[in-house]
């Protein structure tokens, strides 16, 4: 090995063995970049997704309870003078629950809406 010719072959092939591992391990690396850029932007969307699923669904409840709201109207209105007073003082009771319910739920659309535009400016 100690010819001019082995020490050369000895040189390229320690110079090879050296340099493929940084070689391979730069693939590695874009490589996995890439998978992290992939995983991010699967992220964003199913996030993205999510948000807009929550609104359609809170937006529904809204108008169930709106909806309800307007029945619990019709009925205090056509309460008679000669029922209990109770039975008025619970559907108003009802009523406000409803309509705190109904503020929560405005409150909510507005921050999951907030959230979406935040999420395309994030974009």
């Amino acid at each position: 090995m100690h010819s001019p010719q082995n020490k050369r072959m000895f040189f390229l092939l320690t110079l090879i063995l050296f340099l493929l591992p940084v070689h391979a391990s730069s693939g590695a690396d874009h490589a996995q970049r890439r998978d992290a850029s992939e995983l991010d932007k699967k992220g964003t969307e199913r996030e993205r997704q999510f948000l807009y699923r929550a609104v359609e669904d809170l937006v529904r409840a809204q108008e169930y309870v709106k909806d309800t709201m307007s029945g619990l109207g019709k009925q205090i209105d056509a309460i008679e003078l000669l029922e209990p007073s109770r039975r008025e003082k619970d559907l108003r009771d009802f009523l406000d629950w409803y309509q705190t319910y109904a503020d929560w739920l405005k409150e909510q659309i507005g921050a999951y809406r907030a959230d979406m535009i935040e999420l395309r400016k994030e974009k």
